[in-house]
Protein backbone atom coordinates (compact mmCIF):
# COMPACT_ATOMS: atom_id res chain seq x y z
CA UNK A 1 0.00 0.00 0.00
CA UNK A 2 1.31 3.41 -0.89
CA UNK A 3 2.03 5.88 1.92
CA UNK A 4 -0.73 8.25 0.85
CA UNK A 5 -3.29 5.42 0.73
CA UNK A 6 -2.14 4.14 4.10
CA UNK A 7 -2.39 7.64 5.61
CA UNK A 8 -5.92 7.99 4.19
CA UNK A 9 -6.81 4.63 5.72
CA UNK A 10 -5.39 5.60 9.12
CA UNK A 11 -7.05 9.01 9.17
CA UNK A 12 -10.42 7.57 8.11
CA UNK A 13 -10.59 9.81 5.08
CA UNK A 14 -11.15 6.91 2.75
CA UNK A 15 -14.87 7.75 2.97
CA UNK A 16 -16.00 5.95 -0.19
CA UNK A 17 -14.45 2.66 0.90
CA UNK A 18 -15.87 3.04 4.43
CA UNK A 19 -19.32 3.76 2.99
CA UNK A 20 -19.13 0.75 0.64
CA UNK A 21 -18.18 -1.53 3.52
CA UNK A 22 -20.95 -0.14 5.70
CA UNK A 23 -23.55 -0.69 2.96
CA UNK A 24 -22.32 -4.24 2.34
CA UNK A 25 -22.56 -5.05 6.06
CA UNK A 26 -26.12 -3.66 6.25
CA UNK A 27 -27.09 -5.78 3.24
CA UNK A 28 -25.56 -8.94 4.76
CA UNK A 29 -27.40 -8.41 8.07
CA UNK A 30 -30.68 -7.73 6.25
CA UNK A 31 -30.34 -10.91 4.17
CA UNK A 32 -29.40 -12.93 7.24
CA UNK A 33 -32.51 -11.70 9.11
CA UNK A 34 -34.67 -12.62 6.13
CA UNK A 35 -33.28 -16.17 5.91
CA UNK A 36 -33.50 -16.73 9.70
CA UNK A 37 -37.15 -15.70 9.78
CA UNK A 38 -37.89 -17.93 6.78
CA UNK A 39 -36.20 -20.82 8.62
CA UNK A 40 -38.42 -20.21 11.65
CA UNK A 41 -41.53 -20.08 9.44
CA UNK A 42 -40.56 -23.43 7.91
CA UNK A 43 -39.95 -25.08 11.29
CA UNK A 44 -43.27 -23.77 12.62
CA UNK A 45 -44.97 -25.27 9.57
CA UNK A 46 -43.24 -28.64 10.07
CA UNK A 47 -44.16 -28.76 13.76
CA UNK A 48 -47.65 -27.28 13.38
CA UNK A 49 -49.45 -30.62 13.41
CA UNK A 50 -47.82 -31.48 16.77
CA UNK A 51 -49.31 -28.54 18.69
CA UNK A 52 -50.94 -31.02 21.10
CA UNK A 53 -47.43 -31.64 22.53
CA UNK A 54 -45.36 -28.68 21.37
CA UNK A 55 -45.70 -24.93 21.78
CA UNK A 56 -43.57 -22.51 19.79
CA UNK A 57 -42.75 -18.88 20.57
CA UNK A 58 -40.46 -16.24 19.14
CA UNK A 59 -38.67 -13.95 21.53
CA UNK A 60 -36.56 -10.90 20.70
CA UNK A 61 -32.80 -11.25 21.02
CA UNK A 62 -29.66 -9.31 20.22
CA UNK A 63 -26.98 -10.67 17.93
CA UNK A 64 -23.51 -9.21 18.42
CA UNK A 65 -20.79 -9.63 15.84
CA UNK A 66 -17.46 -7.86 15.74
CA UNK A 67 -17.92 -6.61 12.19
CA UNK A 68 -21.64 -5.73 12.33
CA UNK A 69 -22.02 -4.60 15.89
CA UNK A 70 -25.30 -5.40 17.62
CA UNK A 71 -28.60 -5.96 15.83
CA UNK A 72 -32.07 -7.25 16.70
CA UNK A 73 -33.41 -10.63 15.69
CA UNK A 74 -35.46 -13.42 17.28
CA UNK A 75 -34.90 -16.78 18.91
CA UNK A 76 -37.36 -19.58 18.25
CA UNK A 77 -38.34 -21.35 21.48
CA UNK A 78 -39.89 -24.82 21.28
CA UNK A 79 -41.46 -26.17 24.47
CA UNK A 80 -42.17 -29.87 24.85
CA UNK A 81 -43.67 -30.63 28.27
CA UNK A 82 -41.19 -28.94 30.64
CA UNK A 83 -38.28 -29.11 28.22
CA UNK A 84 -37.18 -26.11 26.19
CA UNK A 85 -35.35 -26.22 22.86
CA UNK A 86 -34.00 -23.06 21.29
CA UNK A 87 -32.95 -21.94 17.83
CA UNK A 88 -30.49 -19.13 18.49
CA UNK A 89 -29.10 -16.92 15.71
CA UNK A 90 -25.30 -16.71 15.92
CA UNK A 91 -24.48 -14.39 13.05
CA UNK A 92 -23.82 -13.84 9.40
CA UNK A 93 -20.03 -13.56 9.41
CA UNK A 94 -19.11 -17.20 9.98
CA UNK A 95 -16.62 -19.48 8.25
CA UNK A 96 -18.05 -21.76 5.57
CA UNK A 97 -21.58 -20.33 5.54
CA UNK A 98 -23.57 -17.16 4.95
CA UNK A 99 -25.06 -17.46 8.41
CA UNK A 100 -25.52 -19.72 11.40
CA UNK A 101 -28.25 -20.68 13.85
CA UNK A 102 -27.62 -23.04 16.75
CA UNK A 103 -30.30 -25.61 17.65
CA UNK A 104 -29.87 -26.02 21.40
CA UNK A 105 -31.43 -28.72 23.53
CA UNK A 106 -30.81 -30.25 26.95
CA UNK A 107 -28.44 -32.90 25.61
CA UNK A 108 -26.84 -31.48 22.49
CA UNK A 109 -26.36 -28.47 20.24
CA UNK A 110 -26.55 -28.75 16.47
CA UNK A 111 -25.22 -26.16 14.03
CA UNK A 112 -27.52 -25.11 11.22
CA UNK A 113 -25.70 -23.14 8.51
CA UNK A 114 -26.99 -21.10 5.61
CA UNK A 115 -24.86 -22.73 2.93
CA UNK A 116 -24.33 -22.90 -0.80
CA UNK A 117 -26.86 -25.43 -2.07
CA UNK A 118 -24.09 -27.29 -3.93
CA UNK A 119 -21.85 -27.84 -0.90
CA UNK A 120 -22.10 -31.27 0.72
CA UNK A 121 -18.89 -31.39 2.77
CA UNK A 122 -16.25 -29.07 4.18
CA UNK A 123 -13.56 -30.12 1.72
CA UNK A 124 -15.52 -28.40 -1.05
CA UNK A 125 -14.88 -25.06 0.68
CA UNK A 126 -11.09 -25.37 0.65
CA UNK A 127 -8.97 -24.21 -2.29
CA UNK A 128 -5.20 -24.43 -2.57
CA UNK A 129 -3.02 -22.68 -5.12
CA UNK A 130 0.57 -23.06 -6.24
CA UNK A 131 0.96 -19.41 -7.17
CA UNK A 132 -0.66 -16.01 -6.93
CA UNK A 133 -1.43 -16.15 -10.66
CA UNK A 134 -3.27 -19.44 -10.21
CA UNK A 135 -5.33 -17.90 -7.39
CA UNK A 136 -6.15 -14.81 -9.46
CA UNK A 137 -7.26 -16.97 -12.38
CA UNK A 138 -9.48 -19.02 -10.05
CA UNK A 139 -10.95 -15.82 -8.52
CA UNK A 140 -11.70 -14.41 -11.98
CA UNK A 141 -13.42 -17.63 -13.13
CA UNK A 142 -15.36 -17.86 -9.86
CA UNK A 143 -16.57 -14.26 -10.20
CA UNK A 144 -17.72 -14.90 -13.78
CA UNK A 145 -19.48 -18.10 -12.70
CA UNK A 146 -21.29 -16.28 -9.87
CA UNK A 147 -22.44 -13.55 -12.25
CA UNK A 148 -24.00 -16.19 -14.52
CA UNK A 149 -25.26 -18.44 -11.72
CA UNK A 150 -25.62 -16.71 -8.35
CA UNK A 151 -25.25 -18.83 -5.24
CA UNK A 152 -28.43 -20.53 -4.09
CA UNK A 153 -28.59 -20.54 -0.29
CA UNK A 154 -30.27 -23.17 1.84
CA UNK A 155 -30.19 -24.19 5.48
CA UNK A 156 -28.10 -27.27 6.24
CA UNK A 157 -27.11 -29.22 9.31
CA UNK A 158 -23.32 -28.96 9.69
CA UNK A 159 -22.04 -32.11 11.36
CA UNK A 160 -19.15 -32.30 13.80
CA UNK A 161 -15.55 -33.13 12.83
CA UNK A 162 -13.70 -35.17 11.78
CA UNK A 163 -15.97 -35.65 8.75
CA UNK A 164 -17.89 -32.40 8.40
CA UNK A 165 -20.96 -32.86 6.24
CA UNK A 166 -23.56 -30.33 5.09
CA UNK A 167 -26.98 -32.02 5.19
CA UNK A 168 -29.91 -30.21 3.56
CA UNK A 169 -32.51 -29.34 6.19
CA UNK A 170 -35.76 -31.12 5.36
CA UNK A 171 -38.63 -31.99 7.65
CA UNK A 172 -37.26 -35.51 8.18
CA UNK A 173 -33.74 -34.26 8.87
CA UNK A 174 -35.08 -31.64 11.29
CA UNK A 175 -37.12 -34.18 13.26
CA UNK A 176 -34.10 -36.52 13.43
CA UNK A 177 -31.97 -33.72 14.88
CA UNK A 178 -34.84 -32.64 17.14
CA UNK A 179 -34.52 -36.06 18.81
CA UNK A 180 -30.73 -35.63 18.97
CA UNK A 181 -30.84 -32.31 20.83
CA UNK A 182 -33.46 -33.80 23.18
CA UNK A 183 -31.75 -37.11 23.90
CA UNK A 184 -28.11 -36.66 22.93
Amino acid sequence: MKKKDFEAFLSGTDEKNNQDISERIKKEVSEYRYYVLKLYDQIEEWLGEYNKWISINRIPCKVREELTGEYDLQELIINLNNIQLKLKPIGTYVIGAKGRVDFIGPRSTVIIGLCDKKVENASQLIQTFNSEEEKQLYDKKRKEELEKNPTEWEWKIITEPPKVLFITLTEDVFTDYFKKVMNG
